[in-house]
């Protein structure tokens, strides 16, 4: 069951096992937070067993239940050496773009973007070239900082592409960046680029959302602008060390096979849910 509106249908629901998995935060939707506390309860209650996204997922699962919860973070489609075999031309788009340049990749100037820390990183860094690719978000244009930010010359919006061509354009940027701001909705996600990011062999500078530290010691996590951009200096001047080694190692346990593979693991295996 994926959303907590399921509650009565896991309720009804036997000789089965039942898993709730809470792949999103429900609570920071514009929803009822009150409704969304109960439905999941119920659902918590009737499944024998929850996987949660994120850690503080996770612990605000835990209080509402006796059910097992464990952590179900998300992962990438592909090895490093999987993405590699995808990238092995450059797109014309991002060809044009000068180096050096720092991508982001996800909606574009959307409302969980620090777009105080991009309008310091673009002013402060204007040789530095900003590639962001992903989807415009609607109320962009009617926001005056997103406005501003997107205006500027080193500010490149190449739009939407297909996931399986991101490779190709990870491989074309000097620093890969995630720019969510810190929020008690942010820290209860788990960043799919995070995970494609690191099937490159490119640096990686994050803001500190609780779940880029699950990623230590392959990501750079930077506290605050100053040390965003002192990073962003680093690695763009080759300065900051990467154990590609270490990193591909990693990342062979957070793809989506991986996953699951621990899933079935789990559902085979309902005595030890509560281990």
């Amino acid at each position: 069951f994926t959303l907590p509106w399921y509650a009565r249908v896991a309720e009804e629901t036997s000789r089965c096992v039942k898993a709730y998995y809470a792949h999103d935060t429900f609570r920071f939707y514009g929803w009822k937070r009150e409704r969304i506390v109960h439905m999941e309860g119920r659902l918590l209650n009737a499944c024998d067993l929850a996987l949660a996204v994120a850690s503080r997922v996770a612990e605000d699962l835990e209080g509402l239940s006796t059910c097992p919860v464990r952590y179900f973070p998300m992962a990438t489609c592909w090895t490093p050496e999987g993405a590699k075999s995808l990238a092995t031309t450059t797109p014309a788009d991002i060809a044009a773009i000068p180096k050096p340049r720092v991508g982001s990749v996800g909606t574009v100037c959307g409302p969980a973007t620090d777009l105080e820390l991009l309008h310091r990183l673009t002013s402060d860094l204007p040789y530095v070239q900003f590639v962001l690719i992903g989807p415009l978000d609607p109320n962009a244009k009617a926001d005056g900082k997103a406005r501003t930010i997107l205006a500027k010359p080193n500010v490149h919006c190449l739009g939407r592409k297909e996931h399986s061509e991101l490779p190709a354009y990870l491989q074309q940027f000097d620093v890969c960046v995630n720019l969510l701001r810190v929020s008690e909705h942010n820290n209860r996600r788990s960043p799919l680029r995070l995970f494609d990011y690191l099937t490159s062999d490119r640096p990686v500078v994050s803001t500190p959302i609780e779940e880029a530290f699950r990623h230590l010691p392959h990501i750079a996590i930077a506290e605050d602008p100053e040390r965003f951009i002192a990073m962003l200096m680093t690695a763009i001047s080759g300065r900051m060390p990467i154990d590609l080694q270490a990193r591909r190692e990693y990342m062979l346990h957070q793809t989506w096979s991986a996953r699951g593979n621990q899933l079935m693991t789990w559902l085979q295996n309902p005595a030890d849910y509560g281990s």
